[in-house]
């Protein structure tokens, strides 16, 4: 069942995990939504040596402190050239505390408001469910918002501090094209 899977949406037990499949299905990449336990607690082995694969870290509940048993997996992903990694909100927070930035609570938490920013030349609406904030560490690959990293692109992927898989982000297709680009290439 999984071996036929291009992208891996995990799930931490929230809402807009769907939200994310569906701004994905349109593509016609065969998705798998999977609960984050069963990610990483049983079928992690499977999917982290497939090639040519992305993985969405997405939203949820809680500090990634409550994850830390999963850290070193996260970093296996992390360093694996062969599979794409995005972190949605609690997965960008996830990815962003295992690149050594930290996590604390967001000077402005905003729930279901929209604020914009500026990224690749061009502002966009964006919105925002949090109450944590990776914090900046003013480095080349990230966007940030009052300190707080927005965006951060690496190696093999890239991770959002906001949902643009929301009716609230204006041109929501723009924030998966990396993702979508590197299943073309392959």
């Amino acid at each position: 069942m999984l071996s036929n899977t291009q992208i891996y949406i995990v799930d931490f037990n929230d809402s807009f995990t769907f939200n994310i499949a569906n701004v994905l299905f349109p593509y016609g990449y065969k998705l798998s939504v999977i609960n984050y336990k069963n990610f990483f607690e049983d079928s992690f082995d499977e999917i982290i040596n497939q090639k040519g694969i992305a993985i969405i870290l997405g939203p949820g509940p809680g500090h990634p402190e409550q994850y830390t048993e999963y850290f070193s997996k996260i970093n296996k992903i992390i360093n694996n050239s062969h599979i794409y990694l995005m972190g949605i909100c609690l997965g960008h927070q996830l990815i962003s505390s295992q690149m050594g930035y930290q996590i604390l609570s967001s000077v402005q938490p905003k729930h279901g408001e929209q604020v914009v920013i500026s990224w690749e030349g061009e502002s966009f609406g964006v919105q925002r469910y949090n109450s944590l904030a990776v914090v900046s560490r003013q480095l080349a690959n990230e966007i940030s918002l009052n300190n707080e990293v927005m965006i951060l692109k690496y190696k093999n992927g890239q991770s959002y501090q906001f949902h643009p898989e929301s009716i609230g982000t204006e041109k929501s297709a723009h924030f998966f094209k990396d993702l979508l680009s590197f299943l073309a290439l392959l």
